[in-house]
């Protein structure tokens, strides 16, 4: 039985558990939003129910329009993308506007949580892509399976990256604008 599944999923269970609570053991307050970060925690909403909606409907259309059937794990596959954008729509703008579950009070922890998922994803997808390219599995397995499957790890990926990124590119910003 292969149990890197398993393993996987119970690192990752460990690894979210230990950060999470460190940040709380770190900071014990709420964050409080004043209402320009109200404002822009509901822009933030708004503008990733629409990126959510616009692709999902853009996605059924180009569906009808090839008249093609689609795979239950292609299509897993492309509403795990669907949200995962939409919730980096969110976090994006709400980071950029300080108004991220008061992350403005402590960039690098954020960050450290963000570089640290970052690389475990962008491991667990080479292990996936390393699996399915070694194995000597079908073209058909492939576009069902590993979609699916690297398509979560791609996106958590991608997500964490992009989230590192932008708090580098925040705390640059800030910086410059103390001095």
């Amino acid at each position: 039985m292969n149990y890197t599944g398993i393993i996987g999923l119970t690192i990752f269970s460990i690894i979210t558990v230990a950060l999470i609570l460190i940040i709380r053991k770190k900071k014990n307050t709420e964050a409080k939003y004043d209402e320009m970060q109200l404002k822009y925690i509901g822009n933030a909403y708004k503008y990733a129910y629409i990126t959510a909606i616009t692709m999902l409907f853009g996605g059924i259309i180009v569906a009808i329009n090839t008249g093609s059937d689609i795979s239950p794990y292609v299509f897993s596959g492309f509403l795990t993308w669907i949200i995962f954008i939409s919730v980096m729509v969110f976090s994006l703008y709400s980071i950029w506007h300080d108004s991220f579950f008061g992350i403005s009070e402590n960039w690098n922890s954020y960050l450290r949580v963000c570089i640290i998922l970052s690389a475990l994803f962008i491991g667990l997808f080479i292990l996936d892509f390393k699996r399915h390219y070694y194995g000597n599995i079908s073209l058909s397995t492939i576009a069902d399976e590993f979609l699916f499957r690297s398509a979560v790890n791609a996106a958590l990926a991608i997500s964490h990256l992009s989230f590192t990124i932008m708090i580098i590119v925040k705390k640059i910003r800030n910086a410059k604008e103390k001095s």
